[in-house]
């Protein structure tokens, strides 16, 4: 889903459960399941693994990534 697509590039950028949640206006415990969910579509079992699978998939480019802003 597009709100998944905008979790992994959070996680790309390195962002913690708590700064993603503030980020997209959500509980830290909506971001814990959206990693589950995203973790279970993709056969995966951690967040790294997450990051992984989407860099091989190529929906994270880690070299395109925009610089975040504090």
């Amino acid at each position: 889903t597009p709100r998944e697509v905008e979790l992994v590039h959070w996680l790309a950028h390195g962002l913690t459960n708590s700064q993603i949640a503030r980020r997209m206006n959500v509980s830290e415990g909506s971001i814990k399941q959206y990693v589950a969910r995203v973790s279970e579509k993709l056969g995966v079992a951690s967040r790294t693994q997450v990051l992984v699978r989407v860099i091989q998939l190529g929906i994270v480019d880690p070299q395109a990534l925009p610089p975040i802003s504090t």
